[in-house]
């Protein structure tokens, strides 16, 4: 009977790098273990391939949070309105529309 794919990763050595470059790129790791975990980069295409990956994605990140540095966000409606004024603005022109129609 073939092992389920979750139970090996117990034993997968190259999970807890991950997680552990995750960490150095947040800057949570000592010095041993930055260099524990750069040593086995070095020596794993699977985990340096997985720091080239989560580096671009540092990059874009800070990337597009300082494009937006100043910019108000955008409310789930998509306007600047609050629901009540968008009723109220739907309401003046569906009047408008009806009074344009009787003249």
């Amino acid at each position: 009977m073939a092992t389920p794919p979750s139970a090996d990763r117990g034993n997968d050595p190259c999970l807890q790098i991950q997680v552990d470059l995750s960490a150095m790129l947040d800057g949570e790791l000592d010095p041993a273990s930055v260099r524990r975990v750069m040593v086995h980069s070095d020596v794993c295409a699977g985990c340096r391939s997985f720091l080239r990956g989560i580096r671009d994605q540092v990059r874009m990140h800070r990337s597009l949070a300082a494009l937006g540095e100043g910019l108000e966000p955008v409310p789930a409606g998509g306007g600047s309105e609050e629901p009540a004024e968008r009723a109220e603005q739907l309401r003046l022109r569906r009047l408008g529309a009806q009074l344009r129609r009787r003249w």
